[in-house]
């Protein structure tokens, strides 16, 4: 899925609004954020995200971080090129 998307855009800009990080032990971390993401697509298209809240979880395994759980959602809205500028 992400090859698919991230091989048609043009760009994106993502703004963090607040985001936090929870230590549940010593082998795992969740993370949240509230954010907006507005992108463009090479076909014209512009898609807003807008809200946007994130939580992932990582878990230390092996001695290396791995995500463990994602947890994506908010409002998506597309509108026309240049109706909602990247700021």
């Amino acid at each position: 899925m992400g090859k698919s998307i991230f091989g048609s855009l043009a760009n994106q800009k993502s703004t963090i609004i607040d985001e936090k990080y929870v230590i549940l032990d010593n082998s795992t971390v969740m993370y949240a954020a509230n954010t907006k993401w507005v992108m463009n697509f090479k076909d014209g298209k512009e898609v807003v995200e807008d809200p946007w809240a994130m939580q992932y979880v990582y878990k230390k395994i092996d001695n290396n971080w791995k995500i463990i759980s994602i947890n994506e959602s908010g409002i998506e809205k597309t509108v026309k090129a240049g109706e909602a500028p990247m700021r």
